[in-house]
């Protein structure tokens, strides 16, 4: 076997093991332990299968059936930044079972622990060694937090590990880790995870994600580069994750209440009292929910497909809504799918009377949307009890908060008579916070603002 823990003679290291119960309280522990690497070498042991340098810290006192070591950390890698660090590591072997396994078999009982995870430019926030890296070490560790963990996700915010267990088991290359996770706000719910995974790149996984009352929005700071910016509400459920060969499946309910989701540039924040979700294998279902965008209200559903052809994830949206007013109710159908780091749309279709939209382009970085297709009902523009004509053909392109419209020779009628339009317009909105406030358009020299309101 190839590491310097592996050259280490197997009787040598038992041997430590087994002295430590009697050497407990003595006061040449230190000094009897000093001259005997097996403990300095474990750090490039551990951190090798773990891909991360590893410092323990020297031994500071002994404990029944163990040594106590100073303060410790796991520094970063060329892979990624993450790094811990541990105030106390208790040092608990199990002599017994090392002779049995022919592993060392210890208890690592830490506290005052603290992990930072920082995501690389690929999304990663912990890469392993890939496979064939040298032979694991013959290392059995189980792994408590006697007082909890801190746990900060870049770029999203502190977090608090409670009851945690897991084992590190390096022969197997596998990882395990039990906990309930607690944002750092306060009353912001909590989250109860059980992870299982191999330590090689691609390895399977299995999560299992138990959330009570969980706040959204800290949850949604951990994925800085999703669709949605503003994920608002409280999270109630059971789903099983699992990753085999690069691919993910999943399994179980979450009910969110009091949602609210959006995106900068998109408009009003979509809410909705309650969603009820299914994960069943590789799609995604929610049951119909009632649905608040701005003035409008209705129903909508969605689904999604985790591994469609011909691409990353396919978000299909399907509702219809309706707003204050004449304006007739809007049926929408979008499908939302992530490709070269990008949410990009390759169908938008909107219904609203006569008016038909079908447009395609992008969400992020910037909404960037041209339409295929767009005819305008004469009745948005036409006063009651005036003849309405046929739908009129246009384009519309818009690109953030920014606006063109190719416009047919349109006729309004006003208290002067019959004006007509043609041409080119183009424009802007303006929004505060949530609420669309103004529109701003420009047809030749003409200058046209109008508010909105809500």
């Amino acid at each position: 076997m190839g590491g310097p823990i592996q050259r280490l003679p197997l009787a040598t290291v038992t041997a430590a093991l087994l002295a430590l119960p009697s050497l407990s309280g003595c006061s040449a522990l230190r000094r009897a332990l000093a001259p005997d690497p097996w403990i300095a070498r474990l750090q490039p042991a551990i951190g090798r299968a773990l891909g991360h340098p590893v410092h323990l810290g020297p031994v500071l006192r002994s404990v029944p059936g163990g040594l106590v070591l100073g303060p410790s950390r796991i520094d970063p890698a060329p892979g990624d930044g993450s790094r811990a660090t541990i105030g106390e590591l208790e040092l608990r072997p199990d002599p017994l079972a090392s002779l049995s396994r022919r592993q060392l078999v210890a208890t690592l009982v830490l506290r005052q622990a603290h992990l930072d995870l920082r995501r690389n430019a690929r999304g990663q926030y912990w890469v392993f060694p890939p496979a064939g890296h040298g032979e694991p070490p013959p290392l059995d560790l189980t792994l408590v937090a006697a007082d909890g963990a801190r746990l900060q996700v870049d770029p999203g915010g502190p977090w608090r590990l409670n009851g945690v267990r897991g084992r590190l088991h390096l022969p197997q290359r596998r990882f395990e880790l039990r906990g309930l996770l607690r944002p750092g706000a306060e009353q912001a719910g909590q989250l109860a995870l059980d992870l299982r995974m191999g330590l090689r790149p691609h390895s399977p996984l299995q999560l299992r994600l138990a959330p009570q009352a969980l706040a959204l929005e800290p949850a949604a700071a951990l994925w800085p580069d999703g669709p949605l910016q503003t994920l608002r509400g409280r999270a109630w459920g059971a789903v099983q994750l699992d990753r085999r060969g690069g691919h993910w499946q999943a399994r179980g309910p979450l009910r969110l209440q009091q949602l609210q989701a959006g995106r900068r540039g998109w408009g009003p924040v979509l809410r909705t009292p309650l969603l009820q979700v299914l994960f069943d294998g590789d799609r995604l279902l929610t049951a119909p929910a009632d649905l608040q965008w701005g003035p409008w209200r209705g129903r909508g559903a969605a689904r999604v497909l985790l591994r469609p052809p011909g691409g990353g994830p396919l978000v299909e949206l399907v509702g219809r809504l309706a707003p204050r007013g004449r304006i007739p109710a809007l049926a929408a159908w979008v499908q939302l799918q992530h490709r070269r780091d990008h949410w990009h749309v390759p169908r938008l279709e909107l219904r609203s009377g006569r008016s038909h939209l079908l447009a395609e382009g992008q969400l992020t970085p910037t909404l960037a949307l041209r339409s295929r297709s767009l005819r305008l009902d004469p009745q948005l523009w036409t006063p009651p009890g005036r003849p309405v004509g046929a739908p009129v053909p246009a384009q519309l392109r818009l690109e953030g908060d920014r606006w063109l419209a190719d416009l047919p020779q349109l006729s309004l009628a006003t208290p002067l008579g019959s004006l007509g339009l043609a041409g080119v317009a183009s424009g802007h909105w303006r929004g505060q916070g949530e609420r669309l406030q103004t529109l701003e358009g420009q047809i030749g020299r003409a200058h046209v603002r109008t508010p909105v309101t809500q």
